[in-house]
């Protein structure tokens, strides 16, 4: 497989013209459409191709390509929220790869453009990603409906906005500004509360458009799969720099823990846990409960904690030995969820759907399922298609889902 990954990136560098632009647009053409959001891909490939091989031959192609659109692009060249798609934010989102290349390099000058980058986003021209967000003005309001939909005018488009929050929060790590931060978080929060569906993900013709109100309703070309990656990816790296969980962590120089976590999700509610210093000693660890465990048990060595709450982090201090065992146990509970005379059922974080495999009759069938307080019993399938790890079904079996 390294073989594999090594050909293609020879191979791509070897496309590298000597102005240093590596991409599928004529010279007369670059700069429009997609031709910057191509170069950040190439960037991010290429800089993770670096980190995984040490080859500096990734290192100076990409900065080869960067400088060409330092050459092309800023202050007192062409203004990188007026390149492309969208409002620019396909372009912009090269912020991402920028920051990468500043750590990499130590060159102050992919700092320098990453602010301008930023900068630009708040001009009269640009998105306003930042000050949008800390206004609270919701990702499929902040700007009128365009004439046309795919075009430069449409700002609600979602896969790009959420790369150029993606890069804020790369920025965010080297700068500290609060307020980089600050809207990703509102932004994030916003598109929880508004657009993300019980499936865990959004968009119709892949924008923004108040998609968790509507979601009952007929919607057209629904959760792109690049919208739904993103989104992952955007939420992933907000929790790893706002609480950092590790496998293994230095605690100082003297100790190091290691923490163990195994379980047999979904078939059972457990997760063990083993904490495991190197020595005994005093610290805390936030343990993380979700929303949707509206009824969470942790044990510590069969001891159970108290003052658990769904949505937040359980901190736990005391000294930790290396013989510690924790059980946590969620709530899977079926939940029955009801909006606008649909209904849905789900399983901790996940919505169930019949399955033409399981051969129990038409799966579009209409259906009412008797909400039982909002709880709805669930008991495993005895009859499990070769190619599916779990599957689960009402007990109200007169009822079809």
């Amino acid at each position: 497989m390294l073989n594999i990954i090594k050909r293609s990136a020879a191979g791509l560098l070897a496309t590298q013209l000597p102005s240093g632009y590596i991409g599928n647009y004529k010279e007369s053409a670059q700069l429009t459409e997609w031709d910057i959001w191509g170069r950040k891909y190439t960037l991010l490939g290429l800089l993770a191709y670096y980190d995984l091989t040490g080859d500096k031959t990734a290192l100076k192609g990409s900065c080869r390509l960067a400088d060409n659109l330092l050459s092309q692009v800023g202050p007192g060249k062409v203004n990188i929220v007026k390149t492309g798609n969208y409002l620019g934010m396909p372009s912009s989102s090269i912020l991402e790869p920028m920051v990468y290349l500043y750590r990499r390099t130590g060159d102050k000058k992919y700092l320098d453009f990453a602010k301008y980058i930023v900068e630009q986003w708040e001009t009269k021209e640009g998105p306003k990603l930042i000050s949008s967000a800390l206004a609270g003005i919701a990702v499929s309001e902040r700007f009128p409906h365009p004439d046309v939909w795919w075009s430069y005018d449409n700002g609600q488009k979602a896969y790009e906005m959420m790369s150029c929050y993606e890069g804020l929060l790369e920025l965010y790590r080297i700068t500290g500004e609060p307020s980089y931060l600050k809207a990703v978080e509102m932004a994030v929060k916003n598109i929880i509360a508004t657009e993300i569906n019980i499936a865990g993900s959004g968009t119709a013709f892949e924008c923004f458009y108040n998609g968790a109100r509507y979601q009952t309703d007929p919607t057209y070309h629904t959760m792109e799969t690049c919208v739904t990656m993103t989104w992952m990816k955007l939420c992933f790296n907000l929790l790893r720099l706002t609480e950092n969980p590790e496998s293994e962590v230095q605690l100082n120089k003297g100790n190091r823990i290691k923490i163990d976590q195994s379980s047999k999700y979904p078939a059972t509610p457990e997760v063990n846990i083993n904490i495991m210093p190197q020595k005994p000693e005093n610290f805390t660890i936030s343990f993380r409960i979700p929303q949707w465990s509206r009824n969470t048990v942790l044990t510590i060595n069969g001891e159970p904690v108290e003052g658990i709450v769904p949505g937040t982090y359980k901190k736990i201090t005391r000294t930790w030995n290396c013989t510690d065992q924790l059980i946590l146990k969620l709530d899977l509970t079926g939940r029955l969820i009801t909006q606008n005379g649909y209904q849905a059922i789900m399983r901790g974080p996940v919505v169930l759907a019949r399955d033409t495999r399981f051969g129990d009759g038409f799966i579009y069938e209409s259906a009412e399922v008797k909400d039982n307080g909002g709880n709805i019993d669930l008991i495993p399938s005895s009859k499990k298609p070769a190619d599916v790890f779990y599957c689960v079904f009402t007990r109200q079996t007169v009822h079809r889902l």
